[in-house]
């Protein structure tokens, strides 16, 4: 990938999703995981948009929003292109290259030209970087994040999958998301790579339970969406409470979260469950801190950022078995419930906070940063950089399809960390 083996490799993640003042969550984990490179790499972040007359007009008639943002190592490069209208696909993906060849062009000119594009997301920033990086004849490495790949598949068909076949590395978050992109006809080696947690920010406090008449305090980090289920757990706390648990509740995350706070009032909950809103990342960590447990409800998750964030932290978990969780849940952290059930949720949370000082906090912490930590996540995602950049008989047709051998009968046995039963790959150097 470079030529100078004293240089730092240039590489240039292209995203769909980034905070901002408006949206302080909206892809804070990709912030996390550009953080946590920027150290090792010279490291910028494209964000390609596309603009439509209509669009233009409708926010005022200012200039295409172009621009350069100086982060904490790293650079952001914002690009935006017109498209006559965003109704045809072909406009769309074809406005969306421009955008981010711009953001490669304004790269190269503070620090040279890219010598990888790390995608993340197929659909959008994937194939915008398999058309820019086959231009300037540089690897291309795709992190598929999305839960809900059936959708894209739906929506955008065959090209799709072509995308992932045609990228030099694929990466998914849990090796339940590679079984679903399995499930959809994905038939080249995918490997799985954890998402990063600033253990700074998510630093290990110990708490001791609460005193006599106090509460036990539950935090769940989420959004307003069905796939969250944040009713559910609603529904598993009005149970606890039934039971005479004392509870203090905080729902943090974006949304008005209608359902879940009428079903809040009709089990009486009251004021022992907040809905704080969308706040600030050293808020939401200041939160995770005063809390005694952690808890998701969700349908699907392809990670579970704030399970790993809380045990970061020190704080045991209980999660549905909605996919990653169960990667990253061990007996000693937690516990895993199954999907719908609020029985069984309420019944796990009883059973972690009654034994509660079994749990080993420090060393919950000690296991989550090895795994989760910015330097063990710099350390795995250089070494993929480095399998995408190296010289391969079925890396001759980049962006193009590659004719990849059919998967196993079990397709887990290919994806699990550190991929060694994937044949024919090579297995990434230890993180």
């Amino acid at each position: 990938m470079r030529s100078d083996p004293g240089r730092p490799a240039r590489v240039l993640m292209a995203v769909e999703a980034w905070p901002d003042d408006r949206s302080p969550s909206d892809g804070v984990f990709l912030r996390d995981q550009a953080r946590a490179l920027a150290p090792h790499l010279v490291l910028g972040v494209a964000i390609g948009r596309t603009c439509s007359p209509r669009q233009w007009l409708r926010r005022g008639p200012t200039p295409t929003r172009n621009a350069v943002i100086r982060e904490e190592g790293f650079c952001v490069f914002r690009a935006e292109c017109f498209v006559a209208t965003t109704r045809s696909r072909r406009l769309l993906s074809s406005g969306r290259v421009r955008a981010l060849a711009r953001a490669a062009e304004g790269f190269e000119r503070l620090f040279g030209p890219p010598e990888l594009i790390h995608a993340h997301g197929a659909a959008f920033a994937g194939e915008a970087a398999l058309e820019v990086a086959r231009r300037r004849g540089i690897p291309v490495v795709i992190t598929e994040h999305y839960s809900f790949v059936d959708e894209l598949l739906r929506t955008y068909g065959p090209r799709l999958l072509d995308v992932y076949e045609a990228a030099d590395v694929l990466l998914v978050p849990s090796a339940e998301q590679s079984r679903r992109l399995r499930e959809l006809g994905v038939c080249r080696a995918i490997r799985v790579r954890h998402n990063a947690v600033d253990a700074g920010l998510f630093a290990f406090e110990p708490i001791a339970p609460p005193a006599p008449g106090e509460s036990w305090r539950i935090l769940t980090v989420t959004r307003d969406h069905e796939v969250k289920d944040v009713p559910l757990l609603m529904d598993a706390l009005g149970r606890l409470a039934a039971r005479g648990v004392p509870l203090d509740v905080r729902v943090v995350g974006p949304g008005e979260f209608h359902r879940a706070r009428a079903m809040s009032g009709g089990l009486g909950l009251g004021d022992r469950v907040r809905f704080v809103g969308e706040v600030p990342r050293a808020e939401v960590a200041r939160q995770m801190g005063r809390c005694h447990l952690a808890v998701c409800s969700s349908r699907i998750e392809t990670f579970g950022m704030s399970l790993a964030e809380a045990l970061c932290a020190g704080r045991p978990v209980v999660a549905t078995d909605c996919g990653g969780p169960r990667e990253i849940i061990g007996p000693t952290d937690g516990r895993l419930v199954a999907t719908g059930d609020p029985e069984a949720l309420a019944d796990a949370i009883a059973e972690v906070l009654a034994g509660y000082r079994s749990f080993d906090q420090a060393g919950i912490a000690r296991s989550a940063r090895a795994r989760f930590g910015f330097e063990p996540f710099a350390r795995a995602m250089i070494a993929e950089y480095a399998a995408a950049a190296r010289p391969a008989d079925d890396r001759s047709g980049r962006g193009r399809r590659r004719q990849v051998p059919r998967p196993t009968a079990d397709p887990m046995a290919e994806c699990v960390e550190p991929v060694r039963s994937c044949p024919g790959v090579a297995a990434a150097s230890p993180a």
